[in-house]
This record gives structure tokens, C-alpha cells and sequence, in this order.
């Protein structure tokens, strides 16, 4: 009773004694697409060919489990932006994108007074002009409402009065779109805010630099676990990684099978190396550390469920600079290779809750021809060498974007736990399923 027995595009649900209601879902997205507009809150999720974790879009990526694709190129977003900017210059390319959905996030630099404020009627005309196109061009619209800002630490990204007034007019605003047709609305405010504040203040361990910008940590928080369960209703799951070793390239059968070999992880002949490192890894697995000085790191292949991972246990206070512990998958061999290919790179990870004294846990792709060096691509890095990672239980995908090689030569799949110097580190992590497929 209660069971959804088809999802999309029509949810037929079971009430019982053989009744039964069809919903239609209403403006789920045409397809699995997903483009952002903005300001820097943002564009500070991408840099240097990375998804970078004090962005919108990173964490909502990993916690849906990469339900939908969004590349670099998808990003319209520009750092200071007010909403007139960004309907002058980048309403445009979300329009044109053939995306099947736009996530928004703007008005916060509306307000800022150095650059003379604008009324709060001027940004809702704004933003109903955003929605109106993007929705007339085929795209559901899912806005970010507008987050807290301001703190006791950083007392000059306050607002107040007038500016403050507008601001919380414009997030009721943001609100009330959940009501229109072909709107969804994310609200990150509870996650953020201090809920004490009656001057809109946000908690200062959700921010760094200064009180407009989240870290990871309030990233994580503010867009990820308050967006996924907005998305995962709007994308349905879809399968990103191999469902076992058979799943592997064939030039003739298989031309998206992974490039790699052992995805799942498999065996025990792996190697461990490195200060501090112990115990045993997968077949053409290299678990290693770096700059791993008072590092205690222990790595056992393990089971649970139907799932085989690789994980490693860390401990002890590194005091080195740049402490990290290297996953290392065999790297692809230079004959399922071309120029020009363009790969897509994955992997399965999770953290357990309680962890500290870690900094990131990215999945970087190298691409060991690329003229003057290697070329590297990855999602989930951290956006500054001090930010400290969420407390939570965290289980996800990782997916770096993808590229095209410069030759023919190997490229590398690496999933990297990267910790703080001189803080004490304590976690376990597993990962799985690493390796590439070619975009065909």
C-alpha cells in the first residue's frame, strides 16, 4: 500500500483493495542535463579544470550520484555579478543550452551598497525575466533561495536596513516559486544561518574567507544535503558505473566498456606503500602515501553487502606539508587509446561519520601526454589547502569532467585523501569502481 510502482514519466501508485492513482509528474526536466546560472557563489565551483567543493553544483553532483550531467562548460556564472549583469551576459547561453534544466542562484550582489543597491523589485524583475526564458525555452527552473549573510567575524558583508529588508523580501519571493508550474525551489537558509541572528547572520564554521562565500564544509550543507532530495526527484537514477569486470572495453563489443582493468576491485596482489602505510590492497591497486611524517595509514580490501572496496584506515597527526594518501588505479593501456578521445572518469567512495583532520577527497584523471607535462581533471577538489571536510556519513560518485586526451598515451585514474598538517587526522575510507569509459 502506498508503493510507487512506476516512477517516470507517469507514477501509477497502489492504495490497496486494487485501487490505484496515476500522477503525472508535473515539468519533470526533458532530459538529464542540468545547467547553473550566477554569480560567484557559483563560479567558485569550477577552476582549473576541476569541480571545486565550495561550489553549487560539486556536492549536489556526488550526493545524487551523478543522477544528472553538468560540465565545466555548463556554468554560467560570474563573480560579482548582480541579476541585470547576468541576464545581459550569460541569460543568453542558458537559453540556447540544450539542457533540460537550469539551477539559479543570484540577487545576493543586488545589494551591495558600494556599488549603489538595487530595490528588491528590481531583482525579482530580474529573476521573473531569468525564469520566464529559461522556461520558455523548454527548462525546468530550480532556484537556490537566497542565503544568510554576514557574521560576527566578518561584520562588513552585514546587511542591514533597507538592503537587509529587500534581501529577505527576495528570498519570499524565491520561496513562492515552488507554487508555479515548472519551478522547483531549493532552500539552504535553516543549514546556514544563525538561527539566534536577527541581522540575517549566517554561522561563521560554514565560511572561510570571508561571510558571503561558503567553504566545503557549508557547501556541503547549504547546496548539497538540502538540494539532492530535490533532484533525485527531478532525475531518476541512472547507471554511471560497472555493474561487474565483465564490463570491460572492446574495441568491437563494448566501445563505452571501462578502459581499465579490476573495477570492482577485486583480489589482494596490490601494493601498499609509503611512510606509515600497512596491510594489502586490490589486484593493480597502488594504495601510497605522501608526506605521510606521524601518519598511521592501514589498507585491507573489504565486503559488504554485494559491494567489494578497497579501504584505508587513517590515524596520527601528519606534520608535513601536503599530507595525502594516493589510490592508484594500473594506468590505461595506451592501445584502447586515441588522440582526441574523450573520457569520462568515475568512481564509488564513501567516509564514515566522525572524521576529522581531512581536507578533501577528490578523483583525479592524468592524462601523462599532454604537451609540456601531464593534464589533469578532477571533481571534488578543495577549494583552499585549510578547509576541513564534513563530520557527516558521506556516500557518493565521484566523475571528473570530461576531456579530450592529447595522444595516445596512458591516462590515470587516482582517488586522493588529502589531510591538514599538524591536525590530527582520524577516518576511514573506501572506494571502488574507479576507472574510465570513452564518450562515444
Amino acid at each position: 500500500m502506498g508503493q510507487v510502482v512506476t516512477r517516470s514519466p507517469e507514477v501509477t501508485v497502489d492504495l490497496g483493495g486494487g485501487a490505484f492513482r496515476r500522477d503525472i509528474p508535473r515539468n519533470l526536466p526533458k532530459n538529464s542535463r542540468m545547467i547553473a546560472l550566477g554569480d560567484s557563489r557559483t563560479a567558485f565551483g569550477v577552476g582549473n579544470g576541476a569541480f571545486v567543493s565550495k561550489g553549487t553544483i560539486p556536492w549536489l553532483r556526488v550526493l545524487t550520484r551523478q543522477a544528472f550531467d553538468c560540465d565545466l562548460a555548463d556554468i554560467f556564472a560570474t563573480s560579482g555579478y548582480t541579476t541585470a549583469q547576468i541576464v545581459a551576459t550569460h541569460l543568453p547561453g542558458a537559453v540556447a543550452s540544450t539542457a533540460g534544466a537550469c539551477l539559479v542562484l543570484a540577487g545576493i550582489n543586488d545589494r551591495n551598497v558600494s556599488a549603489g543597491p538595487m530595490t528588491y523589485a528590481q531583482t525579482i524583475a530580474n529573476l521573473t525575466v531569468i525564469r520566464d526564458q529559461l522556461k520558455a525555452s523548454g527548462k525546468t527552473v530550480i532556484f537556490l533561495a537566497e542565503t544568510p549573510r554576514g557574521n560576527s567575524t566578518f561584520t562588513a558583508d552585514r546587511l542591514t536596513g533597507g538592503p537587509l529588508a529587500d534581501h529577505l523580501r527576495v528570498r519570499q519571493w524565491l520561496l513562492s516559486q515552488s507554487q508555479v508550474s515548472g519551478c522547483y525551489v531549493i532552500d539552504p537558509w535553516e543549514y546556514l544561518a544563525d538561527q539566534a541572528s536577527t541581522t540575517g547572520d549566517n554561522q561563521a564554521i560554514y565560511y572561510g574567507a570571508d561571510a558571503v562565500h561558503p567553504t566545503q564544509y557549508g557547501a556541503f550543507y547549504g547546496y548539497g544535503k538540502v538540494g539532492a532530495p530535490v533532484l533525485n526527484k527531478l532525475f531518476p537514477p541512472r547507471p554511471i558505473l560497472p555493474a561487474s569486470n565483465t564490463d570491460v572495453y572492446d574495441a568491437v563489443n563494448n566501445l563505452t566498456g571501462v578502459l581499465s582493468t579490476n573495477p570492482m576491485t577485486q583480489g589482494s596482489s596490490g601494493t601498499v606503500a609509503g611512510t606509515g602505510a600497512s596491510g594489502t590492497a586490490s589486484n593493480g591497486v597502488t594504495i601510497q602515501t605522501i608526506n605521510a611524517t606521524g601518519l598511521t595509514v592501514v589498507c585491507a580490501p573489504v565486503t559488504a553487502g554485494t559491494k567489494r572496496w578497497d579501504q584505508i584506515t587513517v590515524s596520527g597527526t601528519p606534520t608535513s606539508a601536503g599530507p595525502e594518501v594516493r589510490f592508484n588505479l594500473a594506468a590505461i593501456a595506451a592501445g584502447s587509446l586515441a588522440a582526441g578521445d574523450v573520457i569520462d572518469g568515475f568512481c564509488e567512495f564513501e567516509i564514515d561519520a566522525g572524521q576529522t583532520g581531512v581536507n578533501c577527497t577528490t578523483l583525479i584523471m592524468i592524462d601523462a601526454g599532454a604537451s609540456g607535462g601531464s593534464l589533469t581533471r578532477s571533481d571534488l577538489d578543495r577549494s583552499q589547502a585549510t578547509d576541513t571536510y564534513p563530520t557527516d556519513a558521506i556516500n557518493g560518485i565521484l566523475r571528473v569532467p570530461k576531456f579530450a586526451i592529447f595522444s595516445s598515451n596512458t591516462v590515470s585514474p587516482r582517488f586522493v585523501v588529502k589531510l591538514l598538517q599538524n591536525v590530527a587526522a582520524s577516518c576511514v575510507v573506501r572506494v571502488r569502481c574507479i576507472g574510465a569509459r570513452k564518450v562515444i
